[in-house]
């Protein structure tokens, strides 16, 4: 087929475009084997499946509600349950304002690697662990690993508390332990458990010198 010398610029070019673009490497946008740093946090959070821990300390005790404005957690020390309802309290899906009991403790997370700061209002996994600590084959749960695995969404999220065999904790996590200090008591005053034991070592630090 013939083309006019008009039609013949016109169609050059294109082709000439089109064997340029198939010789032209991909611009790689991301580095091989590059995956999105998921969110860190010093506070356990129990994700879908498995969550390994070792509990270094023995619980503090209370109890927490959730406020409307700000969305924020209220923490209480045991013998102050509140009895009347927070006029900013929120409440649960029958209605109804029912402060939950927790725990807090210092924990190693083997999913993480890391020392955190672990609070649990479950009451099958506070009921499991109680039983554990009862049992003279295990007693106190620093003697052993934990795992907790965690199945559903929701309200119909279901968990399961496994202990292992009882182990002296390794070197690692006993390093970690006495490198990373918590206040727990700290969330009474709504501070940061991390937060307020830096301030305290560093006044500590101030007083030696």
């Amino acid at each position: 087929m013939l083309h006019s010398s008009r039609e013949r610029d016109e169609i050059e070019p294109r082709h000439l475009h089109n064997h340029y673009q198939h010789n032209i490497a991909p611009m790689v946008f991301f580095p091989e084997n590059y995956e999105i740093p998921s969110s860190s946090s010093n506070f356990t959070k129990f994700e879908k499946g498995d969550t390994k821990i070792r509990i270094l300390t023995s619980p503090v005790l209370g109890w927490v509600y959730w406020t409307i404005e700000p969305n924020r957690p209220v923490r209480l020390a045991m013998d102050k349950k509140p009895v009347v309802q927070p006029v900013n309290a929120k409440l649960d899906e029958n209605g109804r304002f029912r402060p939950r009991h927790f725990w807090l403790l210092k924990i190693w997370n083997y999913n993480t690697q890391q020392i955190e700061v672990c609070e649990i209002t479950q009451k099958n996994i506070q009921g499991a662990i109680a039983a554990f600590s009862k049992e003279s084959d295990y007693g106190h749960p620093n003697g052993y690993d934990i795992v907790i695995n965690r199945v559903g969404e929701g309200y119909e999220t279901k968990y399961q508390v496994m202990p292992k065999v009882p182990k002296e904790v390794s070197a690692e996590i006993k390093q970690a332990d006495k490198e990373v200090e918590v206040n727990l008591n700290a969330v009474f005053t709504g501070d940061n458990p991390f937060e307020v034991s830096l301030v305290v070592e560093e006044k500590r630090e101030i007083e030696l010198n």
